[in-house]
């Protein structure tokens, strides 16, 4: 459990700098006026940081039930 929290805290500090450097200055090619980006460019690398979160998450997920799935054949 230690190790799945140890890769959810690393996945962040990873998807974080990558986020802030790459996504949003890519997010901010996408059209409209100031106003409205100022709202949504925190949005969309907040979106995508989420993504990260999620794969990462189910990926630990799907490596625990193999586990298990194995522990069951024995």
């Amino acid at each position: 459990m230690g190790k799945g929290i140890l890769y959810g805290v690393l996945a962040m500090v990873i998807f974080t700098p990558v986020d802030l450097l790459l996504l949003i200055p890519l997010f901010s090619l996408i059209p409209g006026d100031d106003f409205t980006m100022s709202f949504h460019l925190f949005t969309y690398g907040g979106v995508t940081l989420l993504c990260g979160v999620v794969v990462t998450c189910t990926y630990l997920v799907l490596r625990k039930l193999d586990q298990v799935h194995k522990n069951e054949k024995q």
